[in-house]
């Protein structure tokens, strides 16, 4: 087995231990969601099983992707020789599928999340407009409770899904690193390796800014709850400006850091400064790989 299957297959393998490890949160998780749809929305509306439009159509285009993938990578390796390139086929198939499904749970997970505090936003719109766009002071005190509910969900969707942002962001990373030095030592990969990074940095982008959606719709959530408020009130009033002030709702990768739009710039500056170091400790094949396209051009 060469050296760069092995940390693909590792990460494979965490990547499904850690989703079994996640499955026997499901129950306690769709029981929240299924209770905050019923205050969100409306009894019997189940807005979130559906999810978005632009969801959907993500999830259709990573298994299309997946189905393409598939019968190339299988015709690649043909013929299949003996056991042991047989189950470095299996293998890799494996790998490929368990990336493609990893980042669609991911999306639609995190859509999930974003599309309570959505709902949560068009609640204190309708309600703040039956009050002369202000929330009525006896409505303060449930907008809050049911702020809180819709926060306890993102941190017990964080506390599932944290080691599985963190091995997808550190995967990714490491693939496309990888792929950088390749082509400036001149190992110039075959064109599959190219439509596949391309495939890893496109996924890597999307279950970022998918993650990130969480925040970002909380953003949009606590400025409607800032501008709709009462400013003058009871003790209700100042507990929840109190807390919207304090708050920062986000997922993140094991608390490690938040998953919000400014971590993909972030992403891209350490990838670019980790090949810098790598590239001065591979001068000579550089230069050596320059020379040699330059010869032959």
């Amino acid at each position: 087995m060469s050296s760069a299957a092995v940390p693909t297959i590792l990460e494979s393998l965490a990547l499904v231990l850690l989703w079994v490890r996640v499955g026997g949160r499901w129950p306690g998780l769709w029981a929240r969601v299924d209770a905050l749809e019923d205050r969100l929305w409306a009894r019997e509306v189940h807005r979130l099983p559906g999810l978005r439009r632009r969801t959907r159509a993500v999830s259709c285009v990573f298994a299309l992707v997946t189905g393409l993938q598939q019968p190339v990578l299988t015709w690649r390796r043909m013929p299949v020789r003996n056991l042991y390139e047989g189950f470095l086929l299996i293998m890799s198939l494996s790998s490929t599928g368990v990336y493609e499904l990893n980042a669609m749970l991911l999306i639609v997970l995190s859509d999930v999340q974003a599309e309570c505090f959505r709902g949560l936003s068009a609640v204190l719109r309708s309600t703040a407009k039956q009050g002369g766009n202000q929330l009525p002071s006896e409505a303060v005190e449930g907008v809050r409770v049911l702020y809180n509910e819709v926060c306890r969900l993102t941190l017990a969707l964080d506390a599932s899904l944290g080691p599985i942002l963190l091995v997808t962001i550190f995967a990714d990373g490491l693939y496309v690193c990888r792929f950088i030095l390749l082509f400036l030592t001149g190992s110039i990969p075959s064109w599959y390796a190219c439509v596949r990074v391309t495939i890893t940095v496109f996924r890597f982008v999307y279950t970022i800014l998918a993650a990130s959606s969480v925040h970002t719709e909380w953003q949009a959530t606590r400025s409607c709850l800032l501008r709709v408020a009462p400013c003058r009130g009871g003790k209700e009033v100042g507990r929840i400006f109190m807390q919207i002030g304090t708050d920062r709702v986000a997922l993140t990768a094991l608390g490690i850091m938040p998953i919000t739009k400014s971590l993909l710039p972030a992403v891209f500056g350490a990838i670019l400064s980790y090949e810098i170091i790598f590239v001065q400790f591979n001068l000579q094949t550089i230069g050596r790989a320059f020379s040699n396209s330059t010869a032959s051009s």
